[in-house]
């Protein structure tokens, strides 16, 4: 069996070992730190045709639930072990209005109950997924999470799948109802033919994030795949003079003017004008680099809490 050691700070692999044939294994001068982890069971089972599930240290499915070991110069671990079960599997299909037999390719992701993605993968031809998890309870997402099981808007409001050692849960279907898409253009003063690049992002009335796009060179867009309902959207130009805004010319997700949206259609003329907004500046220092530290991420915020900016400090922390 494969034993890997992880720095915990970051995902360097400092070590690699094999169990012997009493399942035994050790790392051996490990220099003092934090380290997670990770006995992986992909390689055994294909080689003895088992179906042991990988885990990390300990009895955690994803790795930001493992434990942390510290290990100090010439401190001797012993006990740091692993008891394997057999993987559970969750299957099922995917289809849509438009595609009633099957949806090939759609992203299935797997999630465990802290909202860790556990795994990943894309439907087969026939919309059919088979994903190996180690037993649990599981959320399962459909494209990029734009549905979620059992036809679920959200993570916090998504049935939960369990799955027990050695366990197929089949029938874990999605199926995608006909959408609409918004559509819209992006000008301003200055460049009254379109504004290119202006990111596009579209939530609904809860705050989720639904749907993002992007404005081409003439400054239109269009984003699909939304379901019947309300929604709003903002626009973001990124690394310009502009300001961010809501529709419809709004500062503020609350403010912000719904877009309705209906199956099979696209809501048209969801645009924005945008104007050149005022600017913040200063510099950034510290006791150690008294000239400037640079690097440093600067986010600008309204009274609402709602983001409004952003920007970093150059080498000499301006």
């Amino acid at each position: 069996m494969d034993v890997y050691l992880y720095d915990e700070s970051s995902w360097y692999m400092v070590d690699w070992t094999l169990t012997d044939a009493s399942g035994a294994y050790s790392f051996d001068r490990v220099e003092g730190g934090s380290y997670n982890i990770f006995f992986s069971a992909d390689d055994f089972n294909s080689e003895n045709g088992t179906n042991y599930a990988s885990e990390w240290y300990e009895d955690r499915a994803t790795r930001n639930g493992a434990d942390v070991l510290t290990v100090a110069w010439g401190e001797h671990f012993a006990g740091i072990d692993a008891t394997l079960q057999r993987s559970g599997r969750i299957t099922g299909r995917v289809t849509s209005a438009s595609s009633p037999q099957d949806v090939e390719n759609e992203p299935v992701v797997i999630y465990d109950l802290a909202g860790n993605c556990v795994t990943w993968l894309y439907t087969e031809i026939d919309g059919h997924y088979a994903a190996q998890v180690k037993p649990g309870v599981y959320k399962v997402s459909f494209g990029y999470g734009e549905i979620w099981y059992e036809g679920k808007a959200t993570f916090m409001e998504a049935d939960q799948v369990s799955v027990a050692e050695g366990q197929t849960v089949s029938g874990i279907d999605c199926h995608f109802p006909d959408t609409g898409s918004i559509s819209g253009r992006v000008t301003s003063a200055s460049e009254p033919n379109g504004v290119e690049g202006v990111d596009v992002f579209v939530y609904d009335l809860g705050y989720n994030h639904m749907g993002y796009g992007w404005t081409e060179s003439d400054g239109t867009y269009e984003i699909g795949g939304f379901a019947s309902g309300e929604y709003k959207v903002e626009f973001r130009p990124w690394g310009t003079d502009y300001a961010s805004e809501w529709y419809q010319d709004k500062r503020s997700f609350e403010d912000a003017d719904p877009v309705t949206v209906t199956p099979g259609q696209t809501t048209q003329n969801v645009d924005a004008v945008l104007e050149v907004g005022g600017k913040i500046s200063g510099r950034v220092t510290s006791a150690t680099e008294p000239n400037g530290v640079e690097g440093v991420d600067v986010f600008v915020y309204d009274l609402g809490y709602n983001h409004m900016g952003y920007g970093w400090t150059e080498s000499d922390g301006t």
